[in-house]
């Protein structure tokens, strides 16, 4: 868990994304939309998964009332999707990053 300050400085006003995501192969294994989302559901739990990207956002006061959204990209991997949309919102954002995401990983 991260402190009550870290978090507030993580914050990013004015948007509804929370967290940027993504499914689909990735360093050659398999990761499906809906073992991604039950990993990151389970991880919230408290049980043990291996999906602490985003961990966060369970520590939201309201987090049971969060929405997941997403969009099927056949013919484009997940990660390279994930990366894109980061790069996205950091330029919306003056360089921020959605608040439950961690620094964006170069592959």
């Amino acid at each position: 868990m991260r402190p009550a300050d870290a978090l507030r400085r993580s914050w990013v006003p004015h948007t509804p994304v929370l967290y940027i995501g993504g499914a689909g192969t990735k360093a050659g294994q398999s990761t499906h939309l809906r073992g991604r989302i039950d990993s990151y559901r389970q991880y919230g739990l408290g049980l043990p998964k291996s999906h602490a990207g985003g961990c966060q956002v369970w520590q939201l006061a309201d987090c049971e009332e969060l929405l997941i959204t997403w969009k099927e990209t056949p013919g484009v991997p997940g990660l390279v999707l994930e990366q894109g949309l980061r790069k996205l919102f950091a330029d919306d954002h003056d360089g921020a990053r959605p608040f439950a995401n961690g620094p964006l990983k170069r592959r």
